[in-house]
């Protein structure tokens, strides 16, 4: 049988008292005979298995998860001040805010050097071309079949 713990309105007077569930409760108080006793009913321990679900577990569980999307928003802040830099360099220099895009034919935005070898013998002095000669054997078979040497 449940131990249970009454309490009077009118007088401080405590008590516990083993009784069955299907007795009815006490009202009248056995030291001031007034009807003002009352069951006093208390917080019950809960256990639970695995994890534990208490608040400061889950705040310590959400703080680890923080730290990865703290990160992530680091790496966002970091990405997004390299952008703002670039943007601010190119406009110091004059350029437009984004790099222009190569044209959907073109395979990349490497220079094709190969072809500077086809050029003519070319000397410059003060400004002016003095010397060109002639074209090489390489030079005018890529003129004729478009193929690079």
């Amino acid at each position: 049988m449940p131990n249970y713990e009454y309490a009077c309105g009118n007088c401080p007077y405590k008590f516990d008292i083993v009784q069955s569930i299907k007795d009815d409760p006490i009202v009248i108080c056995p030291v001031c005979d007034k009807p003002e006793l009352k069951r006093v009913f208390h917080a019950v321990p809960v256990f639970s298995k695995g994890s534990p679900t208490t608040v400061g577990a889950q705040a310590e569980k959400n703080e680890k998860l923080l730290g990865r999307y703290g990160l992530e928003e680091k790496r966002h802040q970091i990405k997004t001040e390299r952008e703002a830099a670039k943007k601010k360099a190119r406009a110091q220099l004059g350029l437009p805010e984004e790099a222009p895009k190569r044209p959907w034919w073109r395979k990349s935005d490497k220079i094709d050097l190969s072809l500077g070898n086809l050029a003519p013998d070319v000397e410059v002095k003060n400004g002016e071309i003095t010397k060109v000669g002639p074209l090489s054997k390489q030079a005018e078979d890529y003129i004729m079949t478009g193929k690079k040497p």
